[in-house]
C-alpha cells in the first residue's frame, strides 16, 4: 500500500486546468485556480491506493494523468507509506514519475473489482 499526491510541477493559470479539476475532483473553481498556482506545493489529490475504493481511485488518476498529459503540463507525483503524513513529503526524495505510477496501476489492475 502507498500514498499517493499530485500536484502540477510548475505553477500553471489555466482556466481550463481548473474546470477539470472542478468537474473530476469537485473542488470549487476558485479553489482550483488558486491550488494550481502553487506549483509543485498546491496537492489537488491526495489518495491511499489498495483499499475497498481502489478501482475509482485508479480512474481518478488515470483520468487526471490522461487530461494533463493531454495539455502537455507535466505533475509532481509524490509516493509515501500508508504510515507516514504528508508533512514535509513533497519533495524530490518522494517523487516518482508518471511512468511509475501507471506501472503501480497496471500491476493490480483487475485485483479490486
Amino acid at each position: 500500500m502507498s500514498k499517493i499526491s499530485i500536484s502540477v510541477s510548475q505553477p500553471l493559470d489555466n482556466i481550463d486546468a481548473a474546470k477539470f479539476l472542478h468537474k473530476t475532483l469537485g473542488m470549487s473553481l476558485v479553489a482550483a485556480k488558486k491550488t494550481l498556482g502553487y506549483g509543485y506545493e498546491g496537492v489537488f489529490f491526495t489518495a491511499e491506493l489498495f483499499l475497498n475504493d481502489y478501482p475509482q481511485v485508479a480512474k481518478k488518476i488515470r483520468s487526471i494523468l490522461k487530461y494533463f498529459d493531454s495539455i502537455g503540463v507535466e505533475l509532481y507525483i509524490v509516493e509515501i507509506s500508508p504510515e507516514e503524513d504528508w508533512e514535509g513529503k513533497i519533495n524530490d526524495d518522494n517523487r516518482i514519475s508518471r511512468d511509475e505510477l501507471i506501472h503501480i496501476l497496471d500491476e493490480s489492475e483487475g485485483n479490486y473489482e
